[in-house]
């Protein structure tokens, strides 16, 4: 999104360096990682230096009993940071709860100097070109899930897994 404090991509993929790298070609100036696992503080820091963007780490909300989240499986996730384009943190939550962090982002420099991510596109593209990913566009496009439960039935039968 185009904002007056800069361009915001916002994702909830994990682990997706190729993603994170079409967003920054795309015009993103900070990238907001709101994924769970216990691992945003260190995601957020590799991702941008090897995108040159801001980002910003969102730690977990708590979620009691909940296997997906890192207190109920055994682990600890390191909070929510925002980093500059050289992995350098800027701040950083003193918990890995759900709570309030700022830094200035100096955009207008940011843009002044910021060269994007620069790409072997002749290896890439031949590669990509041929690559069929797994789940298609438009899911949920003909039956809308009112339950995590419904959503992993259809994602199992689109996976053939059912």
């Amino acid at each position: 999104a185009r904002t007056d404090i800069g361009n915001i991509s916002i994702t909830a993929v994990g682990a997706e360096p190729t993603l994170y790298t079409c967003l920054g070609l795309k015009g993103a100036e900070l990238l907001v990682l709101s994924v769970t696992g216990g691992s945003n503080s260190e995601s957020a820091i590799a991702t941008a230096r090897a995108n040159r963007l801001y980002t910003l780490g969102v730690g977990n909300a708590v979620s009691p009993n909940n296997i997906g989240f890192p207190e109920s499986s055994g682990t600890r996730d390191e909070g929510t940071v925002i980093v500059d384009p050289r992995g350098t943190v800027l701040a950083k939550t003193e918990n890995h709860h759900e709570d309030i962090i700022t830094a200035r982002i100096p955009i207008a420099e940011f843009r002044r100097t910021r060269r994007v991510q620069e790409l072997p596109i002749a290896i890439l593209l031949p590669v990509l070109q041929q690559y069929q990913p797994l789940f298609q566009p438009n899911a949920f496009l003909d039956k809308l899930p009112q339950t995590y439960q419904e959503a992993g039935e259809i994602v199992r039968k689109r996976m053939g897994m059912k």
